[in-house]
């Protein structure tokens, strides 16, 4: 009706042309659909697989290159991580698993935030907001203030000028073997062992010894260094370096208790140079100290003592050793910078499976476990999955360990994000154990993750499994067969589809046209031109494209989205995390559309530009 209302007899004629014989065309119609529908189907799970496995190696990896490192080492390990060529930021990062309820484990991750420029790679539909604002939920509101005593930059080892000194000594009291004992000696022999705390930029501590220290009266020269790795190789460290703390410890003395003064009379920074510079403390800088005497491996009672700093020597404090008893006794001091106390409350980032398996919801607080303290966190924000965590996670060579869902339901717990710089403010404060890291992150330069890894695994100490690189882990995803073997047979089928519909679609035309040839010839003779019977076969066989073109679109589409999720498998045909996300790339889908609706557009054009005999149609037709 529409196309008879219209001013154009091309149009009209089209219309009913296609009303009255409308069953006519829907075998190379349906032929159409099939071949628009199982290419959509194809393109959609080639481009899906893909992305499936590109998603696959961020939250496998979580960064550019990521490196498993758990060795314990100085300062100079960060630095090796950071400084290398194609490297821009270097995150260190603790991993560990604590218990929950019901034989459940939840994964914890301290991440130093501030320098994970990458975001870990986190997918956007993982949470309800962007991964910046959820990093920085992680970490301080505020950064607090560093107290330390700074190193000069460049700084490689560290001279310190000691002298410990036994108040309880005089020249005039003690007399062994008729040598004079010189004012300040210990008659006990007690040479405690002196280690030095040093902070990195990322604010992770590294306890250093120095060496034993006599207690003679004299000054001692100690040096530590600064620039050594976990391979015992030679690394810049991260700084600017600072020094917090100094640590004596030892055996007590057998003899009777000791009253010593410690005093660290200078400080000598020597660089690559080899130059040596004098450390000057700023005058703001408070020490703060305690002794403790442990016997039967049983600490006893913090006892405070006073340190001071003074323009002659940077620290300097008097202590009482106490006597050992029969079962002996180690005698620690410990003297750190003061610094403000750190906020206890420590944010997280938790999965909805750690709020399933903990019973806990955004706002409530949390007990972990680290570094053998007992912390408080409250849980600030949640995500689905939190990348580098879960039970099937992408590895060096693809895909992970996979547990049964039963299983896997009953060992993962979920996974807790927290900030590591602020854990270790808190661990700090409380005069206990840092985390130290046990992974490195790497953001690199575009294309500079191959040459990292490269110069990662050349080191003598690397091992093949301890430097994880995301494009690996993504070729190695896309070289699985379970998905490539679908992919294949799919696009096959897709192509067959398409010839069947080009070949169907060519004889129903020619057919059609036979049938028409006579109506056609009577326009003709009663002075329809050419180029409108042309027309009106172009429209009548582009109408029938159309249609299958779009009925073929929308089949294609809403099968895609139906079967892709339940095809796209990981090597062990499990779900893949994280979950498939459908794509059906819009330049590939009309190239495919124009490529199936290209041969019967040819068809139709070829045979409306047809000369036809419309006295030979009409003589035949009269003699019939």
């Amino acid at each position: 009706r529409r196309a008879a209302s219209g001013r154009g007899l091309t149009t009209a004629l089209a219309g009913w042309h296609f009303s009255r014989g409308a069953l006519r065309g829907a075998g190379p119609v349906l032929l159409l659909v099939l071949a628009v529908a199982m290419g959509m189907l194809a393109i959609g799970q080639s481009a899906s697989w893909d992305r499936s496995q590109r998603d696959q190696a961020d939250f496998g990896t979580g960064a550019s290159v990521r490196v498993l490192d758990n060795r314990p080492a100085g300062p100079g390990q960060a630095g090796l991580y950071a400084s290398l060529p194609g490297v821009r930021q270097a995150a260190p990062a603790h991993r560990t698993v604590t218990d929950l309820s019901g034989g459940r484990k939840a994964t914890v991750l301290a991440l130093d935030t501030a320098h994970a420029d990458e975001r870990m790679l986190m997918r956007g539909d993982l949470a309800d907001e962007p991964v910046e604002g959820l990093l920085r939920a992680a970490a301080p509101r505020k950064a607090p203030a560093r107290a330390v005593v700074p190193l000069p930059d460049g700084t490689r080892r560290l001279a310190l000028d000691v002298r410990i000194e036994n108040l309880d000594v005089r020249i005039e009291d003690v007399r062994i073997e008729k040598e004079e004992v010189a004012p300040g000696r210990a008659s006990s022999g007690f040479a405690p062992e002196l280690q030095v705390t040093v902070e990195d930029r990322y604010g992770i501590p590294y306890r250093i010894g120095a060496g034993t220290v006599p207690v003679d009266g004299r000054a001692h020269r100690v040096v530590v260094d600064l620039d050594a790795t976990a391979s015992g190789t030679r690394g810049a460290p991260a700084g600017p370096l600072g020094v917090t703390g100094f640590q004596l410890g030892g055996e007590a003395p057998a003899k009777g208790s000791e009253r010593h003064r410690l005093s660290v009379e200078r400080l000598l920074a020597t660089g690559s140079d080899g130059a040596e510079r004098p450390v000057s403390v700023p005058g703001e800088v408070r020490w703060r100290g305690s002794l403790s005497v442990t016997e039967n491996e049983e600490e006893g009672t913090p006892t405070a003592l006073s340190p001071v700093a003074s323009r002659t020597a940077p620290l300097t404090v008097s202590y009482t050793t106490g006597s050992a008893g029969e079962s002996g006794g180690h005698l620690s001091v410990q003297l750190d910078v003061a610094r403000p106390a750190a906020r206890e409350k420590i944010s997280a980032v938790a999965t909805d499976g750690f709020l399933r398996a903990s019973g806990a919801g955004l706002g409530d607080s949390v007990d972990l476990s680290l570094a053998g303290e007992q912390l408080r966190v409250t849980i600030v924000k949640a995500v689905r999955e939190l990348p580098t965590t879960g039970s099937t996670v992408a590895s060096g060579g693809g895909a992970g360990p996979v547990t049964t869902a039963g299983e896997s339901d009953a060992a993962d717990g979920g996974a807790l994000l927290v900030d590591l710089r602020a854990v270790n403010e808190v661990l700090t404060d409380r005069a206990s154990g840092a985390l130290a890291p046990n992974e490195w992150w790497l953001s690199t330069a575009p294309g500079a993750a191959a040459d990292v890894a490269s110069a990662l695994r050349a080191r003598p100490d690397s091992t093949p499994g301890q430097v994880l690189v995301r494009d690996e882990v993504a070729a190695g995803l896309s070289d699985d067969p379970l998905g490539s073997g679908p992919r294949s047979a799919l696009m096959a089928v897709a192509v067959a589809a398409a010839a069947l519909a080009a070949v169907g679609f060519a004889v129903s035309a020619v057919g059609s046209l036979r049938e028409q040839s006579a109506e056609l010839s009577v326009l003709r003779a009663l002075g329809a031109s050419r180029r409108s019977l042309a027309r009106l076969v172009a429209t009548k066989q582009g109408l029938l494209i159309g249609i299958g073109l779009l009925a073929g679109a929308v089949l294609g589409t809403l099968l895609t989205r139906a079967v892709v999720p339940l095809v796209v498998l990981t090597a062990q045909a499990a779900q893949p995390v994280p979950r498939v996300l459908v794509e059906l790339p819009v330049s590939q889908v009309a190239l495919f559309l124009a490529g199936v609706a290209a041969v019967p557009v040819l068809i139709t054009a070829a045979i409306a530009v047809r000369r036809a005999d419309p006295v030979g149609s009409l003589r035949h037709q009269g003699d019939n």
